[in-house]
Parts: structure tokens; sequence; C-alpha cells
């Protein structure tokens, strides 16, 4: 799972690729991902439980991820 740990002093360097694991592009530093709020793969802004989030909004999460 990736870190929900965001280090706001990080300056987010990326890789030209998408993770494989949640199709986002990560910052190789912090894990930050590039343009999202919460994923699928357990990360979030908030440093909370991102698919639980998801789940509250709304959205449809298979439990196969």
């Amino acid at each position: 799972m990736v870190s929900t740990d965001t280090r706001p002093e990080c300056f987010h360097e990326y890789e030209n690729v998408m993770d494989r694991y949640c199709a986002a592009y990560l910052c190789i530093h912090c894990g930050y991902h590039k343009d999202l709020a919460r994923c699928y793969c357990g990360w979030s802004l908030t440093g909370l439980d991102g698919r639980e989030e998801l789940e509250q909004f709304g959205e449809n999460v298979e439990d196969n991820f």
C-alpha cells in the first residue's frame, strides 16, 4: 500500500509512467498522487484511508483491488 504520509515541503517529482498498482502519477519522494485527493490504493491528502473516503462518497469499490 502507498504511504499516506505527505510532505508539504516536498517539491514533488514524478516519473513519466503511472504506478501499476493504482494508475496514478506518484511523487518518487513522498508518494503524493498528482491531481488526486484520494485513491483506491488507500492514499489520501487527509492522511486517512482514501479507499474508505471514496466509499463514503458513493464510489463502488470492489474488494478484489
